[in-house]
């Protein structure tokens, strides 16, 4: 006989972590805050934040376009690409990412509580694991700075809790021995 698990249903918890995106032939920086978006396998930047990085729309314009179907059956459409060295506030990691950059009207104006979206690309690159029941972020098997906000909530200052931790030095080492292409100090 088969038994039946019953379980509650609780609030869905999203996952926001304060970054910094810097161009590698200016050197500009941005810092801002990323979802945490398993549903989505690319990530995702909008227009103004690629131009503080100093990208022009002409060089965005040159690179590839998609159209990008969304859950709600929906899609946007790109306006190019972009290619920075995404780091976590907080820890000495660093990833070169692609962004696919959107009008700001996409992400900016329907969502205040941040800019851009990390899909599931840049989670498999950081092996980054979520964990719902204790609201945390894993990075290499560390807990990171987490900015978690329930759905729904009105102020976000008031729902975010950030938990912290820094890497050991001797882990920050292990980490830059194994993957010298993606870590930087």
């Amino acid at each position: 006989m088969r038994e039946i698990m019953t379980v509650e249903e609780k609030n869905p918890v999203e996952f926001y972590l304060s970054v910094k995106l810097e161009r590698y032939v200016k050197g500009k920086v941005v810092q801002t805050e990323g979802l945490l978006n398993t549903g989505s396998s690319r990530s995702i930047c909008p227009l103004k934040v690629a131009l503080k990085l100093g990208f022009e729309k002409e060089q965005l314009e040159c690179t590839s376009k998609e159209t990008l179907m969304l859950a709600n059956n929906g899609s946007w459409n790109t306006l190019g690409n972009i290619i920075v060295k995404l780091r976590i506030t907080g820890i000495d990691v660093e990833a070169k990412t692609t962004f696919l950059v959107v009008d700001d009207s996409e992400i900016c104006d329907k969502y205040e509580r941040y800019e851009l979206i990390l899909g599931s690309s840049t989670l498999v690159a950081l092996k980054m694991s979520l964990d719902f029941d204790e609201e945390a972020v894993y990075v290499f098997n560390r807990r990171v700075f987490v900015m978690s906000c329930a759905s729904g909530e009105k102020d976000k200052e008031s729902s975010r809790r950030i938990a912290s931790s820094q890497l050991g030095e001797e882990l920050r080492t292990n980490l830059i021995d194994k993957y010298p292409s993606i870590i930087r100090m």
